[in-house]
């Protein structure tokens, strides 16, 4: 998977560029097929803003987009809340894709009674 990094208003050090990589190149080990990872890291410069640091992940595969994003005081922080949000957007679309592929038949069982039989 590629994965890109974009920063507004804060600088990147590498070891949390490194963590970040790890993290989100981790998400496709759910499922396979994630062409792209987009990382957006971004700070708010408002004082009356408590979460500053904004970490923003969008994947894409399969045709789908997937998006989440969190606001933490610490950047690695706020990766970590991404990444778990994108697990559970991955593990939902892991149902659908199974879903699709195996759709569930109606049971083929005995003949039901009819409302005349006594």
């Amino acid at each position: 998977m590629e994965v890109t990094f974009r920063t507004r208003n804060v600088e990147l050090p590498d070891h949390l560029r490194a963590k970040a990589r790890d993290k989100v190149a981790r998400l496709a080990k759910h499922l396979d097929g994630w062409e792209q990872a987009e990382v957006s890291l971004s700070g708010e410069r408002n004082p009356r803003i408590a979460d500053r640091e904004v970490c923003e992940v969008t994947l894409r595969g399969y045709g789908q987009v997937l998006r989440a994003r969190a606001a933490t005081p610490d950047p690695l922080t706020s990766v970590d809340r991404v990444v778990d949000k994108l697990h559970a957007q991955i593990e939902a679309l892991k149902g659908r894709l199974l879903l699709r592929a195996h759709p569930s038949e109606p049971p083929t069982g005995g003949e039901a009674p009819s409302a005349g039989d006594g």
